[in-house]
């Protein structure tokens, strides 16, 4: 569960892994996805850098929307670093040396159809601020 730091960061300690405080600074907001993609991410960037998760450091280099969900995530750790990519269309994280222009449309296809999606429920009535909904209220 995470707890807060001086600073504003986020300290997130992991059944699976002993964390030292100061051992793994993270700058993320608090929800599901933040802490899935900490997971994620420092799972495959030990791989990928053959160093141990208590010696990397993940930072949030890239954010989106109010609740600030992760989408590019730094590691640096043993003398190495690497970037990961959130793939929204497959719920993934990918190294961003393995991004291609044909991945980067169909995330830019999903990320549109989403938006689309989003204002096409907001236009509903009873639904955002463009329509009320009153109980027994006819039309």
């Amino acid at each position: 569960m995470p707890d807060r730091k001086a600073g504003g960061g986020i300290r997130t300690t992991q059944r699976w892994m002993s964390l030292t405080t100061g051992t793994l600074a993270l700058v993320l907001v608090a929800c599901a996805h933040n802490e899935r993609a900490v997971e994620t991410v420092a799972a495959r960037a030990a791989l990928d850098l053959a160093c141990p998760q208590e010696e990397l450091m993940l930072t949030v280099i890239e954010a989106e929307g109010a609740r600030g969900r992760a989408t590019r995530i730094r590691a640096e750790g043993c003398d190495q670093e690497g970037a990961y990519v959130y793939l929204a269309s497959t719920g993934s994280w990918i190294a961003s040396t393995e991004l291609t222009p044909e991945i980067e449309e169909r995330e830019a296809a999903f990320q549109k159809a989403q938006q689309e999606a989003n204002e096409e429920a907001l236009r509903r009535p009873g639904i955002g601020s463009q329509g009320t909904y009153q109980r027994g209220a006819s039309e």
